[in-house]
């Protein structure tokens, strides 16, 4: 008669050791922010005072002016 054929062992193999994968960081959501945009700020006006015109009409109605005050004193 055959002698039974003995039934291998199980061999004892170690878990492999988990690899703690880091958890992606959390990002922060932005919150809706409520601002009130500023106007744009408006192009420089020309200074009329140093239109060459202006400076002769000022000039002009002074010198009237003081011709009409001194014509009436006479």
């Amino acid at each position: 008669m055959p002698q039974p054929v003995a039934a291998p062992r199980p061999v004892l193999v170690p878990p492999k050791p988990v690899e703690a994968t880091p958890s992606p960081p959390r990002t922060a959501v932005p919150q809706r922010r409520t601002y009130i945009r500023a106007e744009p700020p408006r192009p420089p006006r020309r200074n009329p005072i140093r239109s060459v015109l202006v400076m002769v009409v000022l000039t002009t109605v002074i010198a009237s002016t003081t011709a009409v005050a001194f014509g009436a004193i006479r």
